[in-house]
């Protein structure tokens, strides 16, 4: 624990932004939703992997080996249900990858942001 954890913003090779960046100035989503998840943001930096433990509806690891160490950063309850994917590396680093609405998303949705939050998470480990 402690406030140790760096928080790095995941930008693809040749894009101008970061996508969690770009998600969290949506005009789609409404501002308590984006208060509320800058607020987990802070709140993870300083946690870090312990969130889960403490409040696993907030920071909500995904299941099986394919998804080992990436997370859903969650905001439930709000018109969008937002969630931001990332990944903790072995350096304590909390890299964030992208944000999506959940908004009545699909099993199968669900599954194409999970693999694309794997996929991003190895290119970024053999990038670094």
């Amino acid at each position: 624990m402690g406030a140790n954890w760096k928080l790095v913003f995941y930008k693809p090779p040749g894009k101008a932004e970061a996508p969690v960046r770009k998600f969290l100035k949506d005009k789609c989503l409404r501002k308590d939703e984006k208060a509320k998840l800058t607020e987990r943001l802070k709140l993870l930096a300083k946690e870090g992997s312990q969130l889960a433990v403490d409040m696993p509806a907030v920071l909500h690891p995904l299941k099986g080996e394919r998804y080992r160490k990436i997370y859903e950063l969650r905001v439930s309850g709000t018109p969008s249900n937002p969630r931001i994917f990332l990944f903790i590396s072995d350096k304590k680093e909390i890299v964030l990858l992208f944000g999506v609405r959940k908004k009545g998303a699909k099993a199968k949705e669900m599954e194409r942001y999970y693999r694309r939050a794997a996929d991003l998470r190895d290119e970024w480990l053999q990038r670094t």
